[in-house]
């Protein structure tokens, strides 16, 4: 056998090798430790808030350790068009250094609300990919999202929404898990089990609709119990007034 074939023999093993542990890593992406991560996850930063020209910009600052162990302050600041629901990560900055930049593409990191859910739209960490920070980002996206919904209209969405369309499906389920998971929204076993077998061996194509916030929902019926009763007490004293016309 020429070199040239051993070369080739061991290119092609090498690339069975890889697509076999990207198969492997693939079918077990390491799920298991939602349900621990769940426990000790720390809670998000509060926001400094600021309106300017019918949009508020939310600012979030947390520490962030680096590879070398050097402690940085991060600061992610969210924009927000209350007229359309919508919010968007516009910059990610890590010490003196930005990271992530809306105006670099507009369709890097945003999302939306209903009455009902909160929508992760796009997720695109460009060149802070890798930083680890994915996580954190979409957080403070569906944070914002949530706060905007209460404070622009009174709703409480407790469904979370997000398609996951990566080729690095590891990676992006974990930040979306999580992600939801620091907002109080839990993911569906059944729907995990589902996006499991569905991806086996292959790229990440796959829409999650079940994460829940039970917390969101209490408050949500809770609201919708009150305007009825609100509803009911306006309908009887419509009622009396117009018996007392009579």
């Amino acid at each position: 056998m020429s070199s040239e074939d051993e070369n080739s023999s061991d290119e092609e093993s090498s690339k069975e090798e890889n697509e076999e542990s990207s198969k492997e890593e693939n079918e077990d992406c390491g799920f298991w430790v939602f349900k621990q991560y769940k426990k000790n996850m720390q809670p998000l930063s509060e926001p400094t808030i600021e309106t300017l020209d019918e949009k508020r910009t939310y600012t979030y600052i947390d520490e962030y350790i680096d590879d070398d162990n050097n402690n940085n302050q991060i600061k992610f600041i969210v924009v927000t068009e209350p007229k359309i629901f919508w919010a968007y990560v516009e910059s990610i900055q890590i010490g003196e250094d930005i990271v992530f930049s809306h105006l670099s593409n507009p369709d890097l990191c945003h999302g939306s609300f209903t009455e009902n859910y909160i929508e992760v739209s796009s997720v695109n960490m460009g060149s802070a990919t890798g930083k680890g920070i994915c996580t954190n980002a979409v957080a403070y996206l569906i944070k914002t999202l949530m706060l905007e919904a209460e404070t622009c209209k009174n709703w409480f969405p407790h469904k979370g929404h997000v398609h996951l369309k990566s080729s690095y499906v590891c990676a992006a389920s974990h930040c979306y898990f999580k992600a939801f998971m620091l907002n109080g929204y839990d993911y569906s076993d059944d729907e995990l089990h589902n996006f499991i077998d569905e991806i086996k061996g292959s790229c990440g194509d796959y829409r999650f609709k079940d994460f829940t916030n039970e917390e969101q929902l209490k408050k949500a019926n809770g609201k919708r119990k009150l305007e009825k009763s609100s509803d009911s007490t306006v309908a009887k004293k419509n009622k009396l007034n117009l018996k007392l016309k009579f």
